[in-house]
């Protein structure tokens, strides 16, 4: 029931307002005269004379339509366009004499040789004489065919060396062999001994 009052109300107060709004008034009959009796059923055709619209066939052909002759390039106005083409600012027109400005005193250069700056760089190094030729110092360096003399000079030492090797152990192998005799007659020597010793002892007692 809440419900149903609530969408009377609303209907209600919806209908109040349409009342309110203004209606805007009907529009005029068709009896009404609205000025334009005045000019007439037929409207006055101008007076100008219109051009022919050419054909689709002189279009193609490339004929231009007779307007186009009449038609004149409208002459320029004197003054006009030389107004325009002049970019000059209104101080250098002809009527006023612009005043020439003297130009600025020139700055003297002085004269400056390309040599007198080779001399000044130069005067900061200290100069030495160019040699033509260096000579190679002959003390800690020897040529090529001396060197190759002392390296066969060399060689042939290393090979008398070892020779004298050789030769030093072969005579240590033969003194070896020498002392291995001696040990053997000195042993041989002494068995004699003794045993000439024995002898005697033995003759000397039975007498």
């Amino acid at each position: 029931m809440k419900f149903l009052n609530f969408l009377g109300k609303r209907k209600a107060k919806k209908e109040a307002m349409e009342e309110e709004l203004d209606v805007p008034p009907p529009p005029p009959g068709g009896e009404e005269d609205l000025g334009l009796a005045s000019l007439g059923e037929d409207f006055p055709a101008p007076d100008e004379d219109l051009p022919e619209f050419p054909s689709s066939e002189d279009l193609d052909a490339g004929i231009k339509p007779a307007y186009y002759s009449k038609r004149e390039t409208p002459e320029p106005k004197p003054g006009y366009y030389n107004k325009q083409e002049t970019t000059e600012p209104s101080y250098y027109s002809k009527g006023e004499a612009a005043e020439e400005l003297p130009a600025p005193p020139m700055r003297p250069m002085k004269a400056r040789s390309v040599r007198s700056g080779l001399d000044e760089l130069e005067s900061g190094f200290e100069r030495r004489p160019m040699e033509l030729e260096r000579t190679v110092p002959e003390s800690p360096f020897i040529r090529m065919e001396h060197f190759r003399d002392v390296m066969d000079e060399i060689s042939l030492i290393k090979n008398e060396l070892k020779e004298m090797d050789n030769l030093f152990i072969s005579l240590d192998d033969v003194k070896s062999e020498k002392d291995a005799q001696f040990e053997k007659w000195q042993k041989v020597h002494m068995d004699m001994q003794r045993k000439l010793i024995y002898m005697d002892k033995t003759l000397f007692k039975k007498r």
